[in-house]
């Protein structure tokens, strides 16, 4: 699990909120177009939203980059009665992109990353 560290995100336009999924809080940044394609964007291990920083202003003239911290990382909830398994973070992103996509229109392009 990570902690945050208080400090504010360097992408001030961004739009900060809290999704609650499964009883937990999920931090969640949205920057962009609302009605740009959108790109999800998930940290790796033992990291945050904030890994991400540098790319958003490159990539936000095309897509509505959606970023989450996953549970038990950044701003999101550290409960330590969850299940922090890939499997069940991925289900967790899943969500919170459908609740974004929910919350308004959203055109996604799936995107594909091979190694």
């Amino acid at each position: 699990m990570t902690v945050s560290d208080g400090r504010p995100y360097a992408n001030d336009g961004a739009e900060s909120s809290t999704l609650s999924l499964d009883g937990c809080d999920i931090h969640v940044c949205q920057d962009g177009p609302r009605d740009a394609p959108a790109l999800l964007l998930i940290h790796g291990s033992a990291s945050s939203t904030r890994s991400w920083d540098p790319m958003v202003a490159l990539l936000t003239g095309s897509h509505r980059v959606i970023r989450i911290d996953l549970l038990g990382h950044g701003r999101s909830a550290k409960p330590a009665d969850r299940d922090y398994a890939i499997p069940e973070q991925a289900r967790r992103a899943g969500a919170a992109l459908d609740r974004s996509a929910s919350d308004r229109r959203m055109r996604a392009d799936p995107l594909v990353c091979r190694p």
